[in-house]
């Protein structure tokens, strides 16, 4: 990953922030700047971290202009994609066994899990399940998604096994209140 070429040194630049800091000077957003310099280190893989250093704002303005600016939230969705795109093609170029490509498998799994959300289980959205009730209208939830063909063996049998867990709770719970209501009623 080439890093831009600055006329100033990392150190320079450094002092010069500080001063604005101190100074009390605030970024003022211009999407004519902003929004390509975005553009430019996302389609290069770089973070949110990286921009800031360039565009010299904290992370802080960088969220709040997402909340205040709607085009520079919709730049910074397409960013992300271009910045996903970046990493998935390092990958490919791996599977491909493009000549000269170093590829750290761990590094890249480490970053498309945090910055892209990633993950190595699937995450399961059963319909319904939310607005159940009880736990028998949850299983019901987890039956009909089962038989849709929506989960794997692996995972329906996890699932089985959470829903024996959770009646085994209720059970234990509606015989300790039984056992209260007995005492109770042997104490009169």
């Amino acid at each position: 990953m080439e890093m831009p070429v600055d006329t100033e040194s990392t150190k320079e630049k450094a002092h010069r922030m500080a001063r604005n800091i101190i100074g009390g000077f605030v970024a003022k957003y211009d999407p004519d700047y902003h929004i390509p310099i975005l553009l430019e280190h996302f389609i290069e893989g770089r973070s949110i971290s990286a921009f800031c250093y360039s565009a010299e704002v904290c992370d802080k303005t960088f969220f709040n202009w997402i909340e205040k600016y709607p085009p520079f939230r919709i730049s910074y969705e397409v960013a992300k994609r271009l910045a996903e795109m970046w990493w998935e093609q390092k990958a490919l170029l791996n599977l491909e066994g493009a000549p000269g490509i170093t590829f750290n498998q761990t590094l890249w799994s480490m970053v498309m899990r945090n910055r892209f959300n990633y993950t190595e289980h699937r995450r399961l959205h059963v319909p319904n399940l939310k607005t159940t009730k009880n736990l028998k209208e949850q299983v019901n939830a987890l039956i009909a998604y089962l038989a849709d063909g929506n989960l794997t063996a692996p995972e329906a049998n996890q699932i089985s096994n959470l829903i024996l867990a959770a009646m085994r709770v209720e059970e234990h719970t509606e015989v300790k209140k039984e056992l209260a209501e007995l005492k109770a009623m042997m104490n009169k």
